[in-house]
């Protein structure tokens, strides 16, 4: 029981020892604590002034596209010659490189001296087709000359029958009226011979009867009868001269009809020989055309022939002398050599991707690669002005402006960036190097007369901003604002407080 009480008011004596230390502790670090409170609190006063709001990014410097080329070789060879080193200045279309390339020279040579096999033989034909068409011109120009030379002698040899003709054919027609009238002249003769001849038969008659009766004398009688007799005989020879007349009439007409036959047969026989030879010299001429179209035909269609193959040469002659070109390597743009990767003697193997010689790099032709959190990205738009520095030159500003915002996402360390392009407005010749590490800046807006207060005075509480405003006979008050953008440390303060007003930071 004893024990009991002793082990009891050892615990109590233990317990205030304890409470007492707990006390003594609480007040030593509780004064010292509230001193260094109030050692810790900054005042800053609320100012207004001119406000730009920029978004930082870090970045690179990275050629254009385009001022960093990778140059290679389209055709598989020895790399005979190797006229660069790294670092060396080039220019564009300087000769790089030399593939050996001695049988493209010699394909060349042979799509070369086709191409004007061709052209010698084309050329050839032309003025075979000029020598022969001369000649066949000439040919037919001859034939054209006899056609017209007979068909002039048909109209002559046509004249000259018809008038021969016509000749007959009037002599006919004077004959029948030359005999005509001397029928015609025989029948007056036979129709006066008749009459005389009937008077003097009657007269013979009457003069009879007288002398019958003794009335007249025997010689008037003899006298009657003889003029009787002769106008008798001179009646016959009248109508022997009708007879006559009317024999020659026939015969000369029969005569000269059969001339007249004679001349027509001539003409026709005649002009049918002549619109033969008309006929002969056509036909020649026929000829002498076809032999003529035959010819310009014939080699107009192996000039035609060549011709069309000429396109063929000469593309195989480009291709030849593309492929020939492909053994210089050329420089595709101005810049500095900036890596090797084939030696000289090196055995090169062209296949899908062109095995590559040098890299070369316009280093005129620099950007900027910001990469911008998806924060940020937002507030970022083309044409905005900015400025980086880089490590080489730390104290030396670079402005530019913003050309391009990439649209897909770079994602690093699992944080979202986006690459923002910047064109380098400064000076850079010399200073600046592909992958140089950038600290970038980009101006957002500016705006004048703005409050601004560190961005440490903001209190955040429940969702509200509240800053503690210094009170010249009290402890600090609490009041609420509401704040606008930020640039670094500083904070736009929209309402809430005054200038001039001095609010406190608390280092927390």
């Amino acid at each position: 029981m004893v024990k009991s009480q002793k082990r009891n008011k050892l615990f109590i004596m233990l317990v205030l020892l304890l409470c007492s230390a707990i006390v003594v502790v609480w007040w030593v670090f509780g004064q010292n604590g509230e001193a260094e409170k109030d050692s810790a609190m900054e005042t800053a006063q609320i100012i207004s002034r001119d406000f730009s709001s920029t978004v930082l990014a870090t970045g690179s410097v990275k050629p254009q596209v385009g001022a960093k080329v990778n140059v290679g070789t389209r055709i598989s060879g020895k790399v005979e010659n190797l006229n660069v080193t790294i670092g060396d200045r080039v220019v564009k279309g300087q000769v790089l490189a030399v593939i050996e390339h001695q049988d493209m020279l010699a394909q060349v040579a042979q799509k070369e001296a086709l191409l004007t096999y061709v052209s010698t033989q084309i050329a050839a034909l032309k003025s075979r087709r000029k020598t022969e068409l001369a000649r066949a011109d000439a040919l037919v120009a001859q034939r054209e000359s006899e056609v017209a030379s007979e068909q002039q002698r048909l109209e002559s040899v046509t004249a000259r029958r018809q008038q021969d003709l016509d000749s007959e054919q009037e002599k006919l027609e004077s004959v029948r009226q030359q005999r005509n009238a001397e029928a015609k002249l025989s029948k007056t003769r036979i129709v006066e011979s008749k009459a005389t001849h009937e008077f003097t038969t009657k007269e013979v008659g009457r003069m009879k009867t007288l002398y019958e009766k003794d009335m007249l004398s025997e010689q008037s009688m003899d006298k009657a009868v003889t003029e009787e007799r002769v106008t008798n005989a001179r009646l016959r020879s009248a109508e022997r001269s009708l007879t006559l007349a009317h024999t020659r009439l026939s015969w000369d007409v029969s005569v000269q009809q059969k001339a007249v036959s004679k001349a027509e047969t001539s003409k026709i026989q005649d002009i049918a020989v002549q619109e033969k030879a008309v006929g002969k010299a056509k036909a020649a001429l026929e000829v002498a055309h076809r032999e003529r179209d035959a010819i310009a035909s014939s080699i107009a269609t192996d000039i035609q022939i060549l011709e069309s193959s000429l396109p063929r040469y000469q593309a195989e002659l480009d291709e030849a002398r593309i492929r020939l070109s492909y053994a210089q390597v050329t420089a595709p743009i101005s810049g500095i050599v900036g890596t090797i990767s084939t030696n000289e003697g090196e055995t090169v193997v062209a296949g899908f991707n062109a095995p590559t010689f040098v890299s070369i790099i316009d280093l005129e032709r620099l950007q900027v690669d910001a990469y911008v959190d998806e924060v940020d990205i937002g507030k970022i738009r083309t044409g905005k002005e900015c400025f980086f520095t880089v490590d080489a030159f730390p104290d030396r500003e670079f402005h530019g402006r913003v050309v391009a915002i990439y649209p897909d996402a770079v994602i690093q360390d699992n944080v979202v960036n986006y690459d923002v392009v910047i064109d380098i407005s400064s000076p850079f010749k010399n200073l600046l190097r592909t992958d140089m590490t950038a600290s970038v800046t980009i101006y957002q807006k500016k705006r004048k007369g703005v409050l601004m207060v560190p961005r440490q005075a903001i209190i955040r509480e429940g969702g509200h901003k509240f800053v503690l405003v210094q009170s010249s006979n009290g402890p600090p008050q609490k009041k609420a604002v509401k704040t606008g953008t930020s640039s670094g440390g500083n904070i736009e303060i929209v309402s809430g407080v005054n200038e001039g007003d001095t609010v406190v930071i608390e280092n927390r």
